[in-house]
């Protein structure tokens, strides 16, 4: 058994994966929005990056998978907002 300490990293590393496998998901479920849609791919590395995010903006997609797409993104955010306050 481990001490109380380690039990307690291990919680934490393993409530941190959950978050990225989370985020992992998001991003495929709006790869597979693009995909759906006669969309091109994306010329550049981080379709959520600065430059992603335009190009992503521009894209013709119906509306209502603009917004699922928009709530998405929206998530990934909030995610990101909370590994990064999980590391201090």
């Amino acid at each position: 058994m481990p001490d109380a300490a380690t039990a307690a990293l291990r919680r934490q590393v393993t409530r941190r994966n959950q978050v990225v496998r989370q985020r992992s998901r998001l991003k495929n479920i709006i790869q597979s929005i693009l995909h759906a849609h006669p969309v091109a791919a994306c010329p550049h590395v981080d379709l959520l990056g600065q430059r992603g995010r335009g190009w992503l903006s521009a894209q013709t997609v119906p509306a209502d998978e603009r917004l699922a797409i928009g709530r998405h993104i929206r998530e990934i955010d909030r995610l990101g907002e909370d590994l990064k306050t999980r590391r201090a």
